[in-house]
């Protein structure tokens, strides 16, 4: 998977790429523009899962929607609903192993 596959989001349009998405999409919330290095490595290793990431600094509302207060978290949805939260600043290895699990 390349980065160009790790869609942006905004508070404008998440409905449309996350929540009207088939199948899992991890969302990243994280500061600024820059995607964390982790998520990266995850859309890079896990070609089966969709990809998502949102500067929670510019567009605050959506990860105040889904009480993200941290950054980076990892919001992990099914069919439009979060099934899990995880901390985004793990190794991506650890991330990967849980991730896994859901396949």
């Amino acid at each position: 998977m390349s980065e160009t596959t790790l869609r942006p989001a905004t508070d404008l349009d998440f409905a449309d790429v996350v929540l009207g998405a088939v199948g899992l999409v991890l969302v990243a919330f994280h500061h600024g523009r820059t995607v964390p290095s982790e998520v990266l490595d995850l859309a890079a290793a896990l070609p089966w899962l969709c990809f998502a990431h949102l500067d929670a600094d510019r567009w605050p509302r959506t990860p105040a929607a889904y009480r993200v207060v941290r950054l980076p978290t990892l919001l992990v949805f099914s069919g439009g609903e979060p099934l899990m939260t995880l901390d985004g600043g793990q190794p991506a290895d650890r991330l990967r192993h849980v991730l896994e699990a859901l396949r």
